[in-house]
């Protein structure tokens, strides 16, 4: 159902510039595909940038976000447990069950300065 309109949301976001980028698919991995590739046409190094999408995520969405050089990956759902081993392998930031009310950090707390579970 195309008419329906965009499902699954990403967005690339710049913490030292404020800037984002924002795409939107029927697919939670084309939203990605899409974000990622607007900095890339657009000529926006993604290091350190922060990945955010709106859907879980696998080890594909990890996988992608290591290779671009993404900072950490955001997501409001619970990531799946392979993609929690592969970014705490590579030490990558993923945050998930992000709400108002807090967030989890599932992998590279030792980035975030986070020595405990708590």
């Amino acid at each position: 159902m195309r008419g329906a309109g965009p499902l699954h949301w990403a967005a690339l976001h710049d913490p030292s510039k404020g800037g984002m980028l924002l795409a939107s698919d029927l697919s939670r991995h084309s939203a990605v595909d899409k974000a990622l590739g607007k900095a890339l046409l657009s000529g926006l190094p993604v290091a350190g940038m922060i990945l955010y999408s709106t859907r879980r995520i696998g080890e594909e969405i990890i996988a992608k976000t290591i290779r671009m050089g993404v900072g950490a990956l955001v997501t409001w759902s619970v990531p799946f447990l392979g993609a929690v081993e592969l970014a705490e392998r590579r030490e990558l930031v993923l945050v998930g069950k992000l709400d108002p009310r807090g967030f989890g950090v599932y992998a590279g707390k030792n980035r975030l300065g986070c020595t405990s579970d708590g």
